[in-house]
């Protein structure tokens, strides 16, 4: 889901800052030189990642933390980096730290879930993503991760718990009814009885559609 477009967010996150610091209200004629400078930085140090110069941008990202150390985006690019260079437990400590500054970024929160499910931490992932549904509870790819992951843990119970609640926040659809169904025939959980029902379910129910 995540480790994607982060080069543009970080551009784009940069010009936010230069419009408006996240010090201060200031219109950007009221910024110290060292904020701009702050932010050219990053729209550097993110232009150096995206041409794969991972070791100068790291060396960018290490300057602008130590003018500023509350720089989440700088502790986010650099999760960024070293989980693409394998360094995970880096990854994961830098990762926690922008979140720390910043805890309802949902890009930070993505990008760590992502590390976790990619190096099959899937507990600490679903945390992750639980809490993306608190703050966001309209997005409906939370719930498939979620779903997706206790599939790939064999826990059928949650998967159809996570379906259930998807249900309660989107409605009951077609695909989804299809999803319950292929997963517990996956599992071995439905009898020929079952599908029989399932098939005269939805039989019925698109004649009473065309009615």
């Amino acid at each position: 889901m995540m480790i994607r477009n982060k080069y543009l967010f970080a551009i784009f996150a940069s010009v936010l800052f230069l419009v408006g610091c996240s010090t201060s209200k200031k219109d950007i004629d009221g910024m110290t030189s060292a904020e701009i400078k702050i932010a050219e930085k990053i729209i550097d140090a993110a232009t150096q990642m995206e041409i794969g110069n991972f070791e100068q941008a790291e060396k960018i990202y290490e300057e602008i933390l130590s003018a500023q150390a509350d720089n989440s985006l700088a502790y986010y690019q650099l999760a960024s980096l070293n989980f693409q260079q394998r360094n995970i437990d880096r990854a994961i400590e830098y990762n926690l730290k922008a979140i720390s500054f910043d805890k309802k970024n949902h890009w930070y929160r993505e990008q760590l879930a992502e590390i976790y499910m990619q190096t099959n931490r899937l507990p600490e992932a679903i945390e992750q993503y639980e809490i993306l549904i608190k703050q966001n509870p309209k997005i409906e790819a939370y719930y498939q991760q979620i779903a997706l992951m206790y599939y790939q843990n064999d826990e059928l119970d949650k998967v159809i718990g996570t379906i259930n609640r998807m249900e309660k926040q989107f409605g009951f659809n077609e695909n989804m009814g299809k999803a319950r169904y292929g997963i517990e025939k996956s599992f071995g959980r439905i009898s020929s009885k079952r599908r029989i029902s399932v098939c005269i379910g939805t039989n019925s129910s698109r004649k009473r559609k065309k009615r």
